[in-house]
């Protein structure tokens, strides 16, 4: 029994790896642009190709937004001190940052101190309560957090801070100690709107209130931040909010930042949404989990555009044997940095990766959700955790919890463990958050629908384990791909450039479109593995260039003796690209699987 209705399963004549797919609607050819859209759930797809400011919503709507313009004023008039908590993301950064920089810039007012975590913490952490406790009273604010922080603030509130939360989180708890804006909690429209989004509704609030036109300068950075936090774009206000700050990048940090990775953005001055999602939020969000606190609070000042320059001697190469001392912009400083970041975060990922892959029981390899003791692995930091559980859930196809014994959150009564959770994409549950909940055997889950932090006390484990296998027991838990094309033989160059024709629209949760090609023709004698350590092979068939990447020593391709055999037939499931480089341009499919149907 299949798991898809349109599922289709290939037939496999001699492979032991049985790719399984469903096709997305009507397999329609004629329109592209139209199938893929209406294939994502885009219903007026006219309307969602010409956004314009109709699709705005009036900040007004926004529960508390008048109430937190008039504190931040009574603050103001009466030179009392702003805190600002910095979160320990992407979007915790922007919007931190835009408000920071707008009071600053906009409001000229500089009775105002930030504070960054040290480690990949969320609101109202310890370490900032500590922190506070030594403060004058004054007015916090909290972008992206604080919404479920009710003991933190009722502490706080009974110190005499005033609390202001702007955030867009999901409400677990009521809080009456502060003034919250959330697009969650009241009756906004629009719930796929990051901290940042509401933060700059509130500074859309202080504009009119202020009688300014000040906003709008950063929605650059709220085009980034909306990007990063994998915001559900096919939301009209949120998707134009994004395509307004891609259209008109000024701040001097995604510049250089762009810039820095100009080899993989194809075009640095209007990026794709995924050219930012890939190449430039993860740059920031390392920097964040394992940079140097000296090298965040840099990037924090970049953000906030405190201007500086810094003597830098480039490496020598063979081409600059001498290298001369340069002066360095705090932008370039901090592009370069945050690359060299990523790189050693790459590094120390791929080591936690192997130690975690290493213990990987065959018990995990039987149970519907696997759950990984971690607490013994020093490479598994607290700041990769998530990380880890991406990669090992993508490797297994199956959703991944990584945990560790919490010692802050355990006691003599209670041993917690605590870490993260990450679901499989194209994978048997949709929800992994809505799942977990569902069980209660979990004591706290918090984040998005499947990526989130989860803790649990160590007696549940176990119960949590047999009651998913009990309740996935009669599911085939095998990885099925979401297809929005089917073609039987060979795929026409013109779909290919017809879908490439809208890349740009594509991000999380508006996927790139996978496509089925049946009956593949290889000739073994034009197939080629290249790259270093031969992990990667490609063919051409009908003037269409087949690439995988990455392929695991016992892929069957590379296996299959080519004096035995001349030629192979595969079924491929995979994504198109057209790939410009030295002048000619190659349509691509970029293989995600295949199967062997036939070898003669």
């Amino acid at each position: 029994m299949w798991l898809f209705p349109h599922m289709t399963k290939v037939t496999c004549l001699h492979s032991h790896n049985c790719m399984k797919y469903k096709l997305i609607g009507n397999n329609d050819i004629s329109n592209i642009k139209q199938t893929i859209l209406k294939n994502r759930g885009i219903k007026d797809i006219d309307k969602y190709l010409n956004l314009n400011d109709s699709v705005l919503y009036n900040y007004e709507l926004l529960q508390n937004i008048n109430k937190s313009v008039e504190l931040l004023k009574d603050c103001i008039e009466k030179n009392k001190y702003i805190y600002i908590l910095i979160d320990a993301d992407c979007d915790g950064y922007i919007s931190g940052s835009i408000i920071y920089h707008y009071i600053k810039t906009q409001l000229e007012y500089n009775n105002m101190e930030y504070f960054l975590h040290t480690e990949k913490q969320h609101g109202l952490s310890s370490e900032i309560m500590n922190i506070l406790k030594d403060k004058k009273q004054g007015l916090i604010i909290i972008p992206d957090a604080g919404t479920n922080d009710t003991e933190q603030c009722k502490i706080l509130s009974e110190c005499g801070f005033e609390i202001l939360i702007l955030d867009h989180h999901l409400k677990e708890n009521d809080n009456p100690y502060a003034v919250i804006v959330n697009n969650q909690i009241c009756d906004y429209p629009n719930k796929n709107l990051c901290g940042a989004g509401v933060a700059y509704k509130f500074l859309q609030a202080l504009d009119d209130n202020y009688w300014l036109d000040g906003a709008d300068e950063y929605l650059d950075l709220v085009a980034l931040a909306n990007i990063a936090d994998v915001m559900d774009l096919r939301e009209c206000e949120t998707k134009y909010l994004v395509d307004k700050g891609l259209s008109n990048i000024k701040h001097p940090l995604f510049i250089a930042l762009l810039n820095k990775q100009s080899y993989s953005v194809n075009n640095t001055e209007k990026p794709t949404i995924i050219d930012v999602s890939f190449y430039i939020a993860p740059l920031i969000n390392a920097m964040i989990r394992i940079g140097e606190q000296e090298e965040k609070e840099l990037m924090f000042k970049a953000f906030i555009m405190e201007y500086d320059e810094f003597k830098y001697t480039p490496r020598k190469s063979k081409n600059n044997p001498n290298p001369e001392t340069i002066m360095e912009s705090i932008y370039d400083r901090v592009a370069r940095l945050c690359c060299n970041t990523k790189l050693r975060q790459s590094k120390m990922q791929d080591k936690a990766v192997q130690e975690v892959d290493n213990i990987y029981s065959e018990e995990n390899k039987n149970n519907s959700i696997c759950f990984i003791n971690v607490s013994k692995i020093e490479s598994v930091t607290k700041e990769l955790t998530g990380l880890v559980a991406m990669k090992i859930a993508s490797k297994y196809d199956k959703p991944c919890l990584v945990i560790r014994k919490d010692n802050v959150k355990s006691n003599d009564n209670n041993i917690i463990f605590s870490g993260s959770a990450r679901n499989v994409n194209d994978g048997f549950i949709e929800d992994l958050k809505a799942e977990l909940e569902e069980s209660g055997l979990f004591e706290e889950l918090v984040g998005h629908a499947n990526a989130f932090g989860v803790s649990i006390k160590r007696e549940n484990i176990p119960l949590a384990i047999e009651y998913f296998n009990k309740k996935y027991s009669d599911i085939d838990k095998s990885k099925v791909y979401a297809v929005d094309f089917i073609f039987e033989e060979n795929i026409d160059y013109q779909i290919i450039k017809d879908i490439h024709s809208i890349q740009h629209l594509f991000s999380g949760f508006l996927k790139e479109p996978l496509v089925v090609i049946k009956n593949v023709d290889v000739d073994l004698l034009g197939f080629e593995e290249f790259g270093d350590g031969k992990k990667h092979w490609k063919f051409q068939n009908e003037l269409i260039e087949y690439i995988k990447f990455n392929v695991p020593e016992d892929d069957e391709m590379l296996n299959i003796n080519s004096f035995e055999y001349g030629n192979v037939v595969i079924d491929v499931v995979g994504k198109t690209n057209i790939n410009t480089y030295g002048g000619k341009t190659i349509p691509q499919i970029i293989v995600e699987d295949y199967t062997v149907v036939e070898k003669y």
